[in-house]
């Protein structure tokens, strides 16, 4: 693993922290202020554009990761091929939102769903291993939505569905006129079969997450608004945990497809920097979501599902990227059809919490990752008898620490000195240019 890979990982990292703690500064004060069942039907909204857009995308940013080192097209020829797609997912999808929310809820959603061709242009950034300016772009995206919530705020829940979409096209517009500058303007439209069957292998992997997300909130949603707030938030803080081998998870497509290397390194990395996140999570799991409003406490145990399931995604997922990398497309694709088939399947039966979490061991399981990786994901394992036993912050805290220190002693050097040199020199100034932004 070289330092520019991990250097990338930390840059996608600052994205996701500005996106998820940004973000979810925004649905605490949005709870605040327009109350628990308004926030559902606005996370419904939200929820329903992921899945329509993702459906439709076929994968599409994941083949510009592949390929956009290759053909610097690779991201244009992406972009006609979702216009064409998504039209009419974005037209089924505001129908549907029109038809529980009305016309706010459908114009919404049909925003929302465009933007996603920001995850086309994030990709081909990406590619270019020169993401710095991600977590910048996250933080004015995160600006926009307050902006337009504090301005319709009348509006109720709408006002929140609106300030999301509005946070969502600045960032769309950010980031394509980026990925214009740093790979120029299109030489020709070509090369879509390629493009195509790289996506369509991506494909599940991509509907896996917005399983996770929209479909839990869709579910909830119909069962009560306030339940399908609860659970986005639980999936918000569950992805702020294990936001950083998540990022170095991703970065990795890249990297594998340039230089062909091994994903033990990269796998290992992700692992030991996961855990001790998983284990404060696990540790006092309600009493975290119960400090955004007492309401919420009760996605505690999805929190305490979520969080090891998307360590879990995240890890498999590297092994699953070199595949993918590699071109072993059905490989990679059968791992995540596997995935969600056992999601689909478990969620009948134990919730959709847990269901993701006895998704995520399968698709480990059919990963090649090797075992010895969930011996970091076993120094959590301590978390909940702290939390029983000490005051919840300082069972967070406690456990945080150990899971730091016993992880660390199970690593190599090298993977040590990975994060021991590129967390203070990478995390640090970008913490400290998002506070500045702030």
């Amino acid at each position: 693993m070289t330092e520019q890979v991990a250097k990338t990982g930390f840059h996608i990292y600052g994205q996701s922290i500005a996106f998820a703690i940004g973000g979810g500064l925004y649905w605490i004060i949005a709870a605040a202020l327009v109350g628990p069942a308004e926030m559902g039907k606005a996370a419904y909204v939200v929820s329903l554009a992921a899945l329509a857009s993702t459906a439709a995308a076929l994968g599409l940013d994941s083949a510009v990761l592949k390929i956009q080192p290759k053909d610097r097209d690779a991201m244009y020829t992406a972009t006609a091929l979702y216009l064409a797609l998504s039209a009419p997912a974005t037209t089924a999808t505001a129908y549907v939102a029109w038809q529980s929310l009305g016309l706010p809820g459908a114009v919404a959603a049909a925003v929302l769903a465009l933007s996603w061709l920001s995850n086309i242009y994030t990709s081909a950034i990406v590619a270019s291993f020169n993401a710095q300016r991600l977590p910048l772009y996250a933080a004015a995206s995160i600006a926009a939505r307050f902006a337009v919530t504090f301005a319709t705020l009348g509006a109720g829940w709408a006002a929140v569905a609106y300030g999301y979409a509005a946070g969502s096209a600045l960032y769309l517009a950010l980031t394509a006129a980026t990925a214009a500058a740093l790979w120029g303007r299109p030489r020709r439209l070509g090369g879509f079969r390629e493009v195509a069957k790289a996506g369509l292998s991506a494909w599940p992997s991509q509907l896996v997450a917005a399983a996770l997300m929209g479909g839990g909130t869709a579910l909830a949603f119909s069962k009560a608004h306030e339940a399908a707030g609860a659970y986005y938030l639980a999936y918000t803080v569950a992805t702020v945990a294990v936001g950083l081998p998540a990022a170095i998870a991703r970065a990795a497509i890249p990297y594998f497809a340039a230089t062909g290397s091994p994903a033990e390194r990269v796998a290992t990395v992700t692992a030991y920097v996961g855990a001790p996140f998983v284990a404060a999570a696990l540790a006092a799991p309600s009493q975290i979501l119960a400090l955004i409003r007492q309401d919420y406490a009760a996605g505690g145990p999805d929190l305490a599902a979520l969080t090891p399931a998307l360590w879990l995604n995240a890890v498999a997922s590297v092994h699953l990227n070199k595949k993918y990398a590699d071109g072993r497309y059905v490989a990679y694709a059968l791992a995540y059809a596997a995935f969600g088939a056992t999601l689909a399947v478990a969620s009948a039966y134990i919730g959709y919490g847990p269901a993701a979490l006895a998704a995520a061991a399968a698709l480990y399981a059919l990963s090649s990752a090797p075992p010895r990786h969930l011996t970091l994901l076993a120094t959590a394992a301590p978390a909940p008898l702290l939390g029983a036993a000490l005051p919840w912050p300082a069972a967070v805290v406690a456990a945080f620490l150990l899971s730091l220190m016993t992880a660390g002693a199970l690593v190599g050097p090298e993977e040590r000195r990975v994060v021991a040199e590129l967390a203070p020199k990478h995390l640090k100034p970008l913490v400290k240019r998002l506070t500045w932004t702030a």
